[in-house]
């Protein structure tokens, strides 16, 4: 009886173990902007995707970690040395990390790379890319402008558990937008230690951060830190990039494969927007004989003052105008297809261009290939719900179609 029930239980606990092994696919991406002029009127305030849900295989493949001389001092050195381990603690608070200038196209991992059991994700090697001949030839074509191009390496997970991939390339727009497309408004700078001071002269700034906003520029912080001159240097604070791509690519395992987007293409433009004007109702006012009789010449004087005419405001007259205004527009890719790996697939946009490539590949220890149907079902299995945000596909201002490289769209058939 005992070894019965132990039977029984490990085929009941066989599908468990069997859901719970990993299937990892090749995953190759190339997004580019179409030039070309387009009759569609695009909203002016789209669905923002919620990027915080995405992973970032970009930031860390372009920006590197502080060195070690941005490690914060032990007990014992600060007991030491406490006036450079302040200053080496605000040299750690104002670090930015910046992107390049511009930004890549192509990003790609510095050696090659392979999956690891357990991890979720990760960026392949430039060499690892198959792409890269097909990419230099479109980039060549007339009206394309190439935004980015990777690969990487996924467990793919059911919709439930899946995690988007962050993508974010082009041009950096917050020196003149927000990201809901309106301007920047001017902010006040403020001060902070000078990020090039070597820490041997750290020191001197350490009471850097104790001086008001308003302090000017190179003045002596010698009171405050009791002897030579501190440089401060004033700026202002540095907003988060507002991408000329933004957005988030999820791709899942349901018996087949989907590819889920939520992207979003910035483009400067204007728009007319309604602003209250106001005028001034001016009334004359003579006040030529007050200027002659009552001052008369002044002593020492040759002449006198000459008459003048002022106009005081007799009331304010408000209207509202419509005036023309820089705006960023966002214009959004947003899909939900099945697809069959190895097959290339585009996804057009008036804007936007997509071709995605997912691979198969050599399963790292403890994974397992991933079975796909033989044949497509009957009809279209497409999800009409968005998993990357919760809510219906539908949304104004999204127009997109998916072809694969045989030239159909894939809605019934891949």
């Amino acid at each position: 009886m005992f070894r019965k029930t132990a039977l029984l239980a490990a085929f009941c606990l066989l599908p468990l173990s069997q859901a719970s092994a990993e299937s990892w696919f090749e995953v190759e991406v190339f997004l580019f902007e179409r030039n070309q002029p387009s009759a569609e009127v695009w909203p002016e305030t789209p669905k923002q995707p919620n990027l915080a849900k995405g992973r970032d295989l970009i930031t860390p493949a372009l920006i590197s970690a502080p060195d070690s001389s941005m490690t914060p001092c032990s007990a014992d050195e600060r007991a030491v040395d406490q006036l450079r381990c302040d200053a080496l603690d605000l040299q750690i608070a104002a670090y930015v990390p910046e992107y390049p200038k511009p930004f890549p196209v192509t990003v790609s991992a510095a050696n090659p790379a392979s999956a690891t059991p357990g991890a979720s994700a990760v960026l392949l090697g430039k060499n690892q890319a198959q792409f890269t001949d097909a990419v230099r030839q479109l980039s060549r074509e007339a009206g394309v402008k190439p935004l980015l191009h990777m690969s990487w390496q996924q467990a793919m997970q059911p919709r439930h558990a899946s995690v988007p991939v962050r993508l974010f390339a082009g041009e950096d727009f917050s020196d003149r937008f927000v990201a809901a497309g309106t301007r920047v408004q001017p902010s006040q700078p403020y001060p902070e230690a000078l990020e090039s001071t070597p820490l041997g002269e750290a020191s001197a700034t350490a009471g850097s951060a104790a001086v008001n906003a308003e302090q000017p520029q190179g003045s002596n912080l010698a009171a405050l830190l009791g002897g030579e001159q501190a440089p401060v240097a004033l700026r202002r604070e540095r907003p988060d990039p507002v991408w000329q791509l933004d957005g988030l690519l999820n791709i899942y395992l349901s018996h087949y494969l989907y590819i889920e987007t939520d992207l979003m293409l910035r483009s400067p433009g204007s728009r007319k927007v309604e602003v209250l004007e106001e005028t001034a109702a001016l009334q004359d006012s003579a006040a030529g004989d007050l200027a002659s009789s009552d001052i008369g010449a002044l002593p020492g004087s040759t002449s006198a003052l000459p008459a003048t005419n002022e106009r005081t405001i007799e009331a304010m007259n408000t209207e509202v105008v419509m005036e023309e205004q820089p705006f960023l527009y966002s214009i959004p890719l947003t899909q939900n297809r099945r697809v069959r790996s190895g097959q290339i697939h585009y996804f057009d946009h008036p804007k936007l261009g997509l071709i995605i490539q997912i691979r198969k590949m050599a399963q790292p220890a403890g994974a397992v290939d991933a079975e796909e149907p033989a044949t497509e079902p009957e009809g279209d299995d497409t999800p009409e719900n968005d998993v990357i945000n919760q809510q219906g596909t539908d949304q104004p201002g999204t127009t997109t179609q998916n072809t694969d490289q045989q030239g159909t769209r894939p809605t019934s058939q891949d």
